[in-house]
């Protein structure tokens, strides 16, 4: 490429629809879910700290180095939540799809409960707290 072509647009976020987020605060989730297991990577990404982040960042992948080794040890495997070992060798989804009701409102109620649920069975709570360190994206304009 030289220096008088000019660049190419791939994708223009700004013209893009954004879907609002659905998931429960951070304080309901799993110690494992992104938005948690991300939070001081996150923080201090925006903060422009970069040695903060990359260090953060080393540390979740030496635990997760840790997890495996601890689980090799033990002779055991790693579960998914959502995805089950099938006998073609894949990862499938636990949720049958023929288990969702077809009416969309039964069906997002039946989706929500698979995703939100605690393993005690009660539900995620959904309001956000403002200690949040997760901002919903918005569409800029320009």
């Amino acid at each position: 490429r030289t220096s008088s072509a000019k660049p190419e647009v791939l994708f223009d976020s700004s013209s893009e629809h954004v879907v609002p987020q659905h998931v429960a605060c951070a304080s309901e989730q799993e110690p494992n879910e992104s938005r948690n297991l991300w939070k001081h990577v996150t923080k201090a990404i925006r903060e422009n700290n970069l040695n903060a982040a990359t260090t953060q960042k080393s540390a979740i992948e030496e635990q997760q180095r840790e997890h495996v080794k601890e689980r090799e040890a033990q002779g055991t495997r790693f579960e998914p939540r959502f995805f089950q070992l099938e006998i073609d060798g894949n990862y499938h989804p636990k949720l049958v799809i023929d288990d969702i009701p077809k009416e969309p409102e039964a069906a997002k109620q039946r989706v929500s409960q698979w995703i939100f649920a605690k393993p005690d069975g009660s539900m995620q709570d959904m309001d956000r707290s403002e200690d949040d360190p997760v901002v919903l994206a918005t569409p800029h304009k320009r």
